[in-house]
């Protein structure tokens, strides 16, 4: 749960300021593709970051002359961009803390099971 909690959370941060999933942003695949720079201007990964595409070291943000800081910047969308994101990232705290709650029992039944077969020490739920 916390793993995937840790998951949500990061793509809404990750969506506003880069336009991209944590995956695309790590991997630069986005649309199917591996087109670091060619992506559009407010599509910002990391293997562009790292020079990877057309636009060399720091990347190729479209018709962004600011660089990075502007295209993040647009991206966020101000501060009704940040208020939504903050907003979001309550709401799935909150709701992962709800099912935590609502799922301990089951969840450590199936702990106690998982040990009774041997494998409770390398896979917990």
């Amino acid at each position: 749960m916390k793993a995937a909690e840790a998951y949500y959370l990061t793509d809404i941060w990750t969506e506003l300021a880069f336009n991209t999933s944590p995956i695309e942003f790590a991997t630069g695949f986005t649309g199917g593709k591996f087109a670091p720079g060619a992506d559009g201007g407010s599509t910002i990964t990391l293997p562009e970051l790292f020079g990877a595409g057309p636009g060399g070291i720091g990347g190729n943000y479209g018709s962004y002359a600011g660089g990075l800081t502007e295209a993040v910047t647009k991206n966020v969308g101000g501060i009704e961009g940040l208020a939504m994101a903050g907003l979001k990232s309550v709401g799935v705290s909150v709701g992962f803390r709800l099912a935590n709650r609502l799922t301990r029992r089951p969840r450590s039944m199936l702990n106690a099971q998982l040990r009774n077969f041997g494998v409770g020490d390398m896979v917990r739920v």
